[in-house]
């Protein structure tokens, strides 16, 4: 049962960076049916903290779904119902089948950008080392033509690259410089109200050691 305080226009203007967070969260992970008014999402449970804000921020009662396999919890879902915010989610560009389609935010104010991209990169990014040498790397997954919108936000050099096993919409967005990296952190998370705990704590980690090399190297 929906609560009557349920925020269903929570949506319709795009106008504090808990509202661009949740977008872009939606725009990586969110599910807007295409024959019902249902909207929701899956993820992992260690991140449950996603459907506690989301409920909180809209006022939302539904409490989420625990799937079990193997005797362990391994999926959580979360769903509710909604005409007027799944208009506007759609309206927003966040439509059925969105991982095929998705495009860059409409009219979206520029001081909300890295909110919305945040919430994208939460849902879709992920950031670790590659290779032997441990090389920094932050990637983003998704169609051409919205990581292209998040490749000129960004404010620092990235480079977009095809899946060679995958739909020939996918693309991945890669920074790996070092310094680009620590930069990219402070621009995501100064000030931040809403993110992924563990992203960004794993984040805050890999920067923290970055800057440590820099300075040993620097040193020596």
């Amino acid at each position: 049962m929906i609560n009557k305080k349920f925020r269903e226009n929570y949506f319709q203007n795009i106008n504090t960076q808990n509202k661009g967070y949740h977008l872009g969260w939606m725009y990586a992970d969110g599910n807007v049916a295409a024959t019902s008014n249902q909207i929701g999402f899956t993820i992992n449970p260690k991140d449950i903290e996603q459907v506690e804000k989301f409920k909180a921020d809209m006022a939302i009662s539904n409490n989420p779904t625990f799937h079990r396999k193997d005797d362990k919890y391994d999926m959580v879902s979360f769903h509710f119902s909604s005409k007027i915010m799944r208009g506007d989610l759609i309206k927003l560009g966040c439509t059925p089948k969105k991982s095929l389609t998705l495009q860059a935010p409409i009219d979206m104010d520029p001081r909300l950008r890295r909110h919305n991209i945040r919430g994208y990169f939460d849902g879709d990014g992920s950031i670790g080392y590659m290779g032997k040498n441990k090389q920094p790397q932050v990637t983003f997954v998704g169609t051409e033509k919205m990581l292209k919108w998040i490749q000129n936000e960004l404010p620092v050099p990235s480079h977009i690259y095809a899946f060679t096993h995958a739909h020939v919409n996918t693309r991945r967005l890669v920074v790996t410089k070092q310094k680009d990296v620590i930069d990219l952190y402070d621009y995501l998370y100064k000030g931040e109200t809403r993110s992924l705990s563990r992203k960004k704590s794993k984040f805050a980690e890999i920067k923290t050691d970055l800057q440590a090399r820099h300075r040993n190297k620097k040193n020596s």
